[in-house]
């Protein structure tokens, strides 16, 4: 039986290419800051309850990791903080530090869109460098 290696991807032309595809407006590391109060798998719901309680803005987009051969995107909300920072509020079981995250240009909330994407890459195998933690506007 072959595992699954998913992890985080760095920022290069396909992953840029296929943030176009998902209509992004920026890609780039957002640092995840679990609060106390949030729940594993509800991003939706812990980021409209931060910005019900702290302020803010809620951003929806999706995450992406990568697998050997493709880019998986998972549609998700983070938070721009009342001074413009983008965190992410959400618990992972992985203790990952930052997301690859990509905001919709579409920021109404639509939960019967498709909320798992895959994208093959080909055989390319990356690994996070200090590169991936700029962002960019696309």
């Amino acid at each position: 039986m072959s595992s699954i290696t998913i992890k985080l991807p760095t920022l290069n032309e396909p992953l840029i290419s296929f943030a176009k595809l998902l209509d992004s407006t920026w890609i780039g590391a957002v640092p995840i800051q679990p609060k106390a109060f949030c729940k594993e798998w509800n991003c939706h719901n812990n980021t409209i309850e931060y910005v019900d309680w702290y302020g803010g803005l809620r951003v929806i987009g999706y995450y992406i990791l990568e697998d050997v051969d493709r880019y998986i995107a998972i549609l998700h909300s983070i938070v721009m903080t009342y001074d413009n920072k983008l965190i992410d509020i959400t618990p992972f079981s992985d203790e990952r530090k930052y997301n690859i995250f990509c905001i919709s240009k579409d920021q109404t909330p639509d939960y019967s869109t498709q909320e798992i994407i895959s994208y093959k890459i080909g055989d390319a195998k990356m690994d996070v460098n200090e590169g991936s933690f700029k962002g960019i506007s696309l």
